[in-house]
């Protein structure tokens, strides 16, 4: 192979590949049929900055472009110090950074959940976790305790209004992030505590320090998360009896609830037919079924 040009060692990987690429005529369509892909988009990944290729592959590219392998690998490694698997599949930045704060902050199986969130910059059920934290635990103290976040009270105000005539209408994550680390600390400060477990798909929620003050949500099965619903907020349970008020505590219950939006509806939401939402609930339910099993 032809060693790089002069002062290749002090610039980075992508820019090398990019500028190599172009002084050989080559475009990313090229590089990428001569390294076996379908197309040039991983290429171009690569040339922003934005992807990191195996070492297998960087190898090839080396031949493909006629560089010094060697000092390929040195650039990669450079540049990326943690191992290849880290670099390519580390968790993505919060889209929402300061509302994941808030949430990993108040999570007692925090390490589980921050592997969860982590698979991307924004979750679906990051958004569900926090609509239902939102309800049983922060509206009410949002809507009328003493802070001195005003906008985000004004947003809160006109949401109660929406859902009047729209129960399922669901507060905007964007709102709570538009108030920065204000939101977070005063946030954290009412709530005690929530967790989530990932087999079973349930959610359980702390409002207050006082034991049995807490409600278990279960995310897939619309009339059993309803069904808590109803009780959290003291209204009437199965068969018109009156349902189980929150016990006493220093956070007050939230007003009556609006119809949190269940997993079907966030992967709808995502863009997927109710086809594919329904293989993938059957997926999960097979889960929960063989791990109940073993």
């Amino acid at each position: 192979m032809t060693p790089p040009r002069s002062g290749t060692s002090t610039r980075r990987l992508s820019t090398v590949l990019r500028e190599r690429r172009h002084e050989k005529g080559l475009t990313l369509s090229d590089v990428g049929a001569e390294l076996g892909l379908a197309n040039g988009n991983f290429v171009g990944m690569v040339e922003r900055g934005e992807r990191v290729p195996s070492d297998t592959k960087l190898l090839e590219w080396a031949r493909v472009l006629e560089l010094d392998d060697r000092e390929l690998l040195e650039l990669k490694y450079r540049e990326q110090p943690d191992s290849a698997v880290v670099a390519l599949f580390g968790a993505a930045r919060p889209d929402l950074p300061y509302v994941r704060e808030f949430l990993l902050g108040t999570c007692l199986n925090r390490d589980e959940m921050q592997q969860e969130f982590g698979r991307a910059g924004r979750t679906p059920i990051e958004e569900l976790i926090f609509q239902h934290v939102l309800e049983l635990s922060l509206l009410d103290i949002l809507l009328h305790g003493r802070h001195g976040m005003t906008h985000l009270r004004h947003r809160l105000q006109e949401y109660m209004r929406s859902r009047r005539t729209d129960p399922r209408a669901t507060a905007d994550l964007e709102w709570f992030e538009d108030e920065g680390p204000a939101f977070v600390e005063f946030a954290s400060a009412h709530v005690d505590g929530w967790s989530f477990d990932r087999p079973s798909l349930t959610l359980t929620v702390h409002r207050s320090r006082h034991p049995g003050d807490h409600f278990v949500i279960p995310l897939v099965e619309p009339r059993l998360r309803e069904e808590v619903l109803r009780i959290a907020g003291g209204g009437p349970g199965p068969g018109g009896e009156p349902g189980r008020s929150a016990p006493p505590g220093p956070v007050a219950g939230p007003p009556q609830l609006a119809v949190v939006p269940t997993l079907r509806d966030l992967l709808r939401r995502e863009g997927l037919v109710d086809e594919d939402v329904d293989e993938i609930l059957d997926l999960i339910q097979f889960k929960k079924a063989r791990r109940a099993r073993t």
